[in-house]
Order: C-alpha cells, then sequence, then structure tokens
C-alpha cells in the first residue's frame, strides 16, 4: 500500500518550510530583538512557493489573504527588506555564486559564510518535521 502523505512530505512542500526557516534565520541574524520582524519573514518564506504548490498566480492567492503589507510585497514584487531576503534564498538555492553575492550586497550585514550555516541549519529543521518525536 502507499505510506501516509505526513511520512513523505512533497519536496515543494519541504523547500517551503526551509525557505520559512531559513528567511527567520536571517530575520534573527538582522534584527535579534524585532520577533514580529522573525515572523514575517517565516510567512514570507513559507508562503514563496504557494503560487508553485496551487499553480496559481501570487497576487490572486493573497488577494483574501490577510498577509501584512510588507510580506505582500515582498511575495508579489521580491520589494523591501524581506524581498532582498527572498532573492537571496532563491540564489542560495539555486547555489549560483554570482547570483549569491548579488543577492547578498542587497541584505547589509550579512555575510556568506554565516549564511552557509544558517543554511544548513534550516534543511535540517525541515527534514525533522516529518519525524516522529
Amino acid at each position: 500500500g502507499s505510506a501516509p502523505a505526513a511520512e513523505f512530505p512533497s519536496p515543494l512542500l519541504l523547500l517551503a518550510a526551509t525557505r520559512g526557516r531559513m528567511m527567520e534565520l536571517i530575520a534573527r541574524a538582522l534584527r535579534p530583538q524585532d520577533s514580529a520582524f522573525h515572523d514575517r519573514a517565516f510567512v514570507a518564506g513559507i508562503l514563496s512557493l504557494v503560487n508553485a504548490l496551487l499553480g496559481m498566480p501570487m497576487s490572486e492567492i493573497l488577494g483574501s489573504m490577510p498577509v501584512p503589507a510588507e510580506v505582500r510585497s515582498a511575495l508579489v514584487e521580491r520589494a523591501g527588506n524581506l524581498g532582498a531576503m527572498l532573492l537571496l534564498v532563491e540564489a542560495l538555492e539555486e547555489a549560483e555564486l554570482i547570483g549569491i553575492e548579488k543577492a547578498l550586497d542587497r541584505v547589509p550585514g550579512l555575510e556568506h559564510g554565516p549564511v552557509m550555516g544558517m543554511q544548513i541549519e534550516a534543511m535540517r529543521w525541515a527534514n525533522s518535521i516529518g519525524e516522529p518525536a
């Protein structure tokens, strides 16, 4: 028989979880005290793949959702701090050095080294979600 879906999350869901955690880790590094910003970053990361999951335009999906303006502009236009962070996370996924360096330039206060560590931590966290406690 087929295993329950919970045991094998879809690759897109796993990536969304990784992105959410990665965005949160970057937000914590940039603004350690601002927990509301950490939360918005996490939400932006998670939602950044919902258009791929649902096969719908991002603006249409967000239309009916109570999403903070900062998160909305990051998701639709990759604008603002969160948008720059999302571009960085996407560049890291593609592991394309020039793209990563360009994206890092748009997020002042982040260095390449620590970001690689965050990426590993984010992947570990996302991979642990489906595991029994």
